[in-house]
C-alpha cells in the first residue's frame, strides 16, 4: 500500500491526458490573512489548514493513522482510496497530488473513496468547488464510487458529484457493493 507523504511545496500536472489540470502539493503551506482574523491556506479558507501543516499534528491523529491512504492497482485499472477520521482540503489536495506523482496511475483510471470513516468534514462551499474545478485528478469519464454511510459523508460525495458534473459516479454504503459497481 502506498500512503501519502507530505515533503514540500510543488506544482504537477497528472500524466496522460488531465490538460489543464494543475494540482499544488501541500507541505509548508503558505498563509495568508483574511478577514475576520481567519487565514487562506493556498487558496482554502480553513483554520484548519493550519493544524494540518503542524508537525504535532500527525503525531497527534488518532491511532496515528495517515488522514488518505490509497492503492493504485495497474490491472484493474482502479484507485482505491481510504479516508481518515478526520479530513480537510488540505489533506484531499495533498493526496491528489500523491496519486498523480504515483507512476502507475493514469487519470482514466476507476476511483473508490471509502470516505465511511470521516466523522469530521471542516471543508467550506468554496473549498468544495477548487477541489472539484482544479484539484480532482480523474478524467470526466472515469467511474467514481464513494463509500458513505452517514448524512455528513453522502451530502460531501453527492456536493463533489454534483460540482464535477460526471455521470459515472455512484454513491455506495458497502465496499463489496462500489468493487461490483467498478467490475460492471
Amino acid at each position: 500500500m502506498v500512503q501519502g507523504q507530505h515533503v514540500g511545496w510543488s506544482s504537477a500536472r497528472c500524466p496522460s491526458g488531465q490538460t489543464g489540470t494543475e494540482v499544488k502539493f501541500l507541505g509548508k503551506l503558505p498563509m495568508s490573512q483574511s478577514r475576520e482574523g481567519t487565514r487562506n491556506v493556498d487558496g482554502f479558507a480553513q483554520e484548519q489548514a493550519l493544524e494540518f501543516s503542524s508537525p504535532s499534528r500527525s503525531a497527534v491523529r488518532e491511532e496515528n493513522q495517515p488522514p488518505v491512504r490509497f492503492v493504485v492497482d495497474p490491472k484493474r485499472r482502479l484507485v482505491i482510496a481510504s479516508f481518515g477520521q478526520r479530513l480537510t482540503a488540505a489533506e484531499i489536495q495533498s493526496y491528489a497530488q500523491n496519486l498523480c506523482n504515483h507512476p502507475k496511475f493514469d487519470p482514466s483510471f476507476s476511483e473508490i473513496a471509502d470516505i465511511s470513516n470521516v466523522k469530521e468534514l471542516p471543508i467550506e462551499g468554496p473549498d468544495f468547488l477548487k477541489l472539484a474545478d482544479r484539484i480532482d485528478p480523474f478524467s470526466l469519464e472515469s467511474k467514481r464510487a464513494f463509500v458513505a454511510q452517514t448524512s455528513l459523508q453522502k451530502h460531501a460525495a453527492r456536493i463533489h458529484k454534483i460540482l464535477r458534473g460526471q455521470r459515472n459516479f455512484r454513491i455506495f454504503e458497502k465496499l463489496e457493493e462500489a468493487e461490483c459497481w467498478i467490475r460492471s
